[in-house]
């Protein structure tokens, strides 16, 4: 979670004062003896055992059915706190579980939301729902999606 620490700091300095916690629920998935590979090679590994990719679990690892769940818990968690404002700063696999969930797709749609390397999504939450803003956005095009109230 090196990169979504420095994220954070980055973020806290600028929007201070911030309230910063540090969940490790926003971790990225565990791959297990698939870490670090090609995502062919999970879908390879899933026919083979006869199961569908975010099901597989591999030794060492999690499906990714369990990384939806954690991200998840902790965007309801955030939704019902006190904080108008709050900044989830997570790895792609898990951003991208979270959006299946908020956008009502199943994991047929996974690899739609799989975000870039330090791809930004903007989700604000009123009373009735979610309204995704932005869906990743590399940080050098930020510029042009901000509004005056997001700019500082």
């Amino acid at each position: 979670m090196s990169r979504c620490r420095e994220s954070a700091a980055l973020l806290t300095a600028a929007l201070e004062p911030a309230d910063v916690r540090v969940d490790e629920r926003l971790g990225a998935k565990t791959s297990g003896h698939l870490g670090g590979r090609r995502r062919d090679l999970a879908a390879t590994e899933a026919a083979r055992q006869g199961v569908p990719s975010h099901q597989l679990c591999i030794p060492g690892g999690e499906p990714s059915e369990y990384v939806r769940a954690r991200y998840v818990r902790l965007w309801d968690e955030a939704r019902a706190g006190p904080h108008p404002t709050t900044v989830l700063i997570g790895h792609g696999e898990g951003m991208a579980c979270l959006l299946l969930r908020l956008t009502g797709n199943g994991f047929d749609c996974y690899l739609e939301h799989v975000p870039g390397s330090a791809g930004v999504t903007w989700i604000e939450v009123d009373e009735e729902a979610p309204r995704i803003r932005l869906m990743n956005v590399p940080a050098a095009d930020l510029a042009g999606h901000l509004t005056a109230r997001t700019a500082r």
